[in-house]
């Protein structure tokens, strides 16, 4: 009898167990499968001995029932409760590293707020860099671990706010020198360069002398045309003596009209013998004149050999070398014509018309010294795009101590007397790169880099004409080696 009733209470605890089993089964929601690879008895939850990681720490809060195991539902309930909905999350998760961020939240398949390797697998910023995120090898990312590689990765920056300023009564812009005569000094004659007397970058004055052509057969055509005119002077003088002997023999016949020695015929052949002869000097003064204009331009072309500065200048190039031939109108030399050089900055519309021709500026070449300029023409062609105007500045002579060179940066303030606003930009915002100016927006914590157009300084910082608007947040340090879209992290949060 006693084994009878020991078999019937082995019966009814299995019959017991399998009810409690199947009914927390019925109850119970499937295993994530992450969670599956915990499960080593394959009996549909995790027991405390198989649970890792957050499980097995939360163990009992995690088993609402107490029934010594976790089911998919209690899971993924006390998740949800622990680290809130993926809509309250997007809100707080930028200030919380206990929650995983928005943009990567969407790979948590299974809501547990972990990143495992199979979800990892959909991205290949996360699968790539899994390892190294995953600091504890248990192959699971938290968000604790994400935000750590994600600080470490990020380049500390220091930020500021575009600005609309009120522009000051000194408008800066900045400008740079041209020169209104680039002379291209050419050869007047022909010939093989002899002498070069310059080299490119010597500053020359008028008539210093520049080059050389060889002079031997200028010579040698000078002296021949002087001989030529010599001659032409002896034949014009003979020929006004044989004249002046033919009026003698006149004036001698003409004495004896009265007498019988007188003969008409005599007189006669005389009077036409002196027009002959007038005919023959006035002929040998023509050939004489002739002469004298070739010996004039042998002599001028002998003089052209040797050429010298028409202007103050900087000799910028050097067309010919010692030997090489030079033709007539060849350009030898370039000088740069400093004595009449000017400054040429584009200004906004705006500051344009407060100008007039004749209206002193300041400028300064270094930041320090300032010189007086005049307004000396203004443009009237508008460049749409910038909303600029060209206007070129004369310079004082003042500025004849400082080394002025061609293309040389002129800071010009220009006295504005128009209460104007504008939108600036700090000046340590801006990189120049290939002549273009540059600053590094803040975008969902990223840089982002953004070609903007300078217009001009206000004090610390420069007016911008386009490419940003108020309220833009810019770096102002860090930014020296900041790449497009890097991610950034700010140090004074404004």
């Amino acid at each position: 009898m006693s084994k009878i009733n020991y078999n019937f209470f082995i019966v009814f605890f299995l019959l017991v167990k399998i009810l409690i089993i199947y009914s927390s089964s019925a109850g119970a929601s499937d295993l994530s499968e992450r969670a599956k690879k915990l499960d080593a008895n394959k009996n549909g939850f995790i027991d405390k001995n198989e649970a890792i990681g957050p499980l097995k720490n939360d163990f009992d809060k995690i088993d609402a029932n107490q029934n010594g195991l976790l089911d998919g539902k209690e899971i993924s309930s006390f998740f949800q409760k622990k680290f809130g909905s993926q809509s309250s999350q997007n809100k707080d998760d930028k200030n919380n590293s206990n929650i995983l961020p928005a943009r990567i939240k969407f790979l948590d398949t299974n809501n547990n707020n972990l990143i495992e390797k199979k979800e990892a697998s959909k991205s290949s910023f996360l699968e790539n860099r899994f390892a190294s995120i995953d600091k504890n090898s248990d192959n699971i990312i938290s968000p604790e671990e994400l935000s750590i590689f994600f600080s470490a990765n990020q380049t500390p920056v220091f930020v500021d706010k575009v600005q609309s300023s009120k522009l000051s009564q000194t408008f800066s812009v900045i400008g740079s020198l041209v020169g209104n005569a680039n002379g291209p000094i050419s050869s007047k004659v022909s010939g093989t360069m002899d002498k070069v007397m310059v080299k490119v970058g010597d500053v020359v004055k008028k008539n210093d002398l520049l080059f050389q052509i060889q002079q031997d057969d200028y010579e040698l055509e000078a002296q021949r045309r002087f001989a030529i005119v010599k001659q032409r002077q002896s034949q014009v003088k003979i020929a006004q003596l044989e004249l002046a002997k033919f009026i003698m023999n006149q004036k001698r016949i003409d004495g004896l009209k009265n007498s019988s020695a007188f003969s008409k015929k005599k007189s006669e052949d005389i009077n036409q013998d002196i027009l002959i002869k007038k005919s023959v000097v006035n002929e040998r003064e023509s050939l004489l004149e002739q002469a004298v204009e070739e010996l004039n331009k042998a002599n001028l072309n002998l003089k052209n050999t040797i050429i010298t500065s028409p202007f103050d200048g900087m000799v910028t190039k050097i067309n010919s070398g010692i030997g090489s031939f030079v033709a007539i109108g060849m350009t030898v030399i370039n000088i740069l014509d400093t004595s009449n050089m000017e400054i040429s900055a584009q200004v906004p519309t705006n500051i344009v018309s407060s100008l007039k021709n004749g209206k002193r500026v300041l400028i300064n070449f270094d930041g320090t010294r300032e010189y007086e300029a005049f307004v000396r023409a203004i443009l009237s062609s508008e460049n749409q795009l910038t909303r600029t105007s060209e206007v070129r500045f004369s310079l004082s002579g003042k500025t004849e101590d400082e080394n002025l060179i061609l293309n040389k940066s002129v800071n010009i303030n220009i006295p504005v007397y128009a209460q104007d606003t504008g939108l600036t930009v700090h000046k340590d915002a801006v990189i120049s790169q290939n002549n273009k100016s540059y600053v590094f927006l803040v975008i969902s914590r990223k840089s982002i880099k953004r070609e903007i157009n300078i217009i001009g300084s206000n004090n610390e910082r420069f007016i911008v004409g386009e490419g940003l608007k108020e309220g833009d947040l810019v770096v102002i340090r860090g930014n020296e080696s900041l790449r497009d879209n890097q991610n950034i992290n700010i140090i004074n949060p404004n």
